[in-house]
Order: C-alpha cells, then structure tokens, then sequence
C-alpha cells in the first residue's frame, strides 16, 4: 500500500475526499484506479485521454517525478500536485514559450517544495 497525498483543491471538487489516502498499487496507474474506486470522478480530474497525466498535474513518488507506468513500491508516497501558474510579473510575456521550458521550470520546482514540506512547518520565534 502507498500512501497518497492529494491537493486539498481537488477535495472541492470531490466531497469526501481525504488530504491523505492509503491505496493499493503496483503502479502510479493502479494507484489512481483505487483512488477513484474509493472516490469516483478523481480519475477523472487527474487524467486525459490516452490515458495520461493531465499536463497540469505533477505526480511524484518518493520524491521523484513519475508516470502512470512508473512502479510504487509497498510504503511509497506518491504526492499529486496541482501547476501553479503565474510569476513574478517581470520579463518578456514571451518568457517561458520555447519547447520544454515548462517541463524544465516543473521539473526543478516541485522537488524543491517537496523537499521544504519535508522540513516540517515553519517554526516562529518569539522574543523572550
């Protein structure tokens, strides 16, 4: 079994649906057909035709970026994460256009937010 963390946005759209789930499966595929036969429709919003990720979802297992074919082994954590589209406002609107420059971006942000989340929540210091 592995455990999957799902976006909190995707529980609007799903009524029911947990932060974090235990599910069954040998594959990143597997894992989203037992997601969706406990929660029907979250196939649905996580994959196109073909079938295959929906371009603006990231899947990761165990931090690495992964496919539907990609193996999930007992104990895995598989993290679905929804794009997040904007910047900082500056450069060219062009920017970002040429061929895998998305690919590129996704590819070195994400793991780095997963690698905060493993940090824990942010601690605030008070003076004494």
């Amino acid at each position: 079994m592995a455990e999957v963390v799902l976006p909190r946005s995707l529980a609007v759209l799903i009524p029911g649906l947990p932060h974090r789930a235990t599910v069954d499966g040998s594959t990143v595929a597997e894992v989203i057909a037992g997601l969706d036969r406990a929660w029907p429709g979250v196939a649905d919003r996580l994959l196109e035709a073909g079938p295959a990720i929906r371009e603006h979802i990231n899947v990761f297992v165990d931090g690495d970026p992964a496919a539907l074919g990609t193996a999930v082994a007992p104990g895995a954590t598989v993290h679905v994460i929804p794009a997040i589209a904007g910047g900082s406002g500056g450069g060219s609107a062009r920017a970002g256009t040429r061929p895998g420059a998305r690919s590129e971006a996704r590819s070195q942000a994400v793991p780095r937010a997963l690698a905060s989340a493993r940090r824990g929540p942010r601690r605030r210091l008070t003076a004494g």
